[in-house]
């Protein structure tokens, strides 16, 4: 917790980000997939929307 409280704002912000994008990611994507696969969509729908999903938040990430 040391290090947290050493850190500069920016660096805290970034942390925060990240964290926020991984766990957007990882439970938000899921839950995507089956509304959309109730929604009637193909499989290779569902998995495209997802897998764009999970790009552009991995890509954007790193911005």
């Amino acid at each position: 917790m040391s290090q947290w409280r050493e850190a500069s704002p920016l660096a805290r912000l970034l942390l925060v980000v990240v964290l926020m994008t991984g766990a957007t990611t990882f439970m938000f994507v899921p839950l995507l997939a089956l509304r959309l696969d109730s929604a009637g969509l193909t499989t290779a729908t569902v998995g495209l929307v997802a897998g764009l999903l999970a790009f552009s938040s991995q890509a954007f990430s790193l911005v």
